[in-house]
């Protein structure tokens, strides 16, 4: 399949190792078509997961909306069918997984999102292709597009994942960091704190040391 990448790094490889082809891409465009009238419906039950977990829930009301990231969700998944490799397509995926993790979400519940993504969207096609030989097609297509996606996150210089994993340390770090600054009487963090107890002193005549 045909890339327009001005950095394209390991995509080409990537490609053939879910052996994408510009056929697939065809079909998947068609694909878009046959599943529009079920766009809603797939980012209902995907968020519907989501919102059952508590953790996943409480993040999602803290930094965003349902209706804002179901039409994320929509948008994504429309240019994942009418796929279309190129610098844009390869920068909004890195950016959409570094904003995961800017938030702290862990990579467990990134990849496993992909799982029920594709779970939700394997369940229509089964469900609304009659066709035997065109939904065999399109499971397959789906499931190729789906394993590519996952493999486009941001890297750096060696491994992507050690590159994700690095940055939840960080943020888990900072947070823990946090926390701590929030403790009484910690002076790194409370400089009020650190303030007040300047002034008691000058005012019992003690040299501070």
């Amino acid at each position: 399949m045909e890339t327009d990448v001005a950095e394209p790094g390991d995509i080409r490889e990537q490609i053939k190792m879910v052996s994408l082809t510009e056929t697939d891409a065809k079909f998947a465009a068609s694909l878009a078509k046959m599943l529009e009238s079920s766009m809603d419906e797939i980012a209902d039950k995907f968020y519907a997961v989501l919102l059952d977990n508590a953790k996943l829930k409480n993040m999602i009301h803290e930094h965003s909306t349902i209706e804002r990231l179901k039409k994320t969700l929509l948008e994504h998944i429309r240019t994942m069918l009418n796929i279309r490799i190129d610098d844009r397509y390869v920068s909004k995926r890195k950016a959409i997984a570094l904003k995961h993790l800017h938030i702290g979400l862990q990579s467990k519940w990134y990849v496993g999102s992909f799982g029920k993504l594709q779970n939700i969207l394997l369940e229509v096609i089964v469900r609304d292709i009659a066709d035997d030989d065109l939904r065999i097609r399109a499971l397959e297509v789906v499931t190729k597009l789906l394993n590519f996606e996952q493999q486009i996150v941001p890297g750096g210089e060696g491994d992507g994942r050690h590159a994700i994993h690095r940055r939840q340390d960080e943020v888990r770090s900072s947070r823990r960091a946090r926390r701590a600054g929030q403790l009484p009487g910690h002076t790194a963090i409370d400089g009020r704190y650190e303030g007040s107890q300047r002034k008691d002193r000058q005012g019992t005549g003690r040299k501070l040391a």
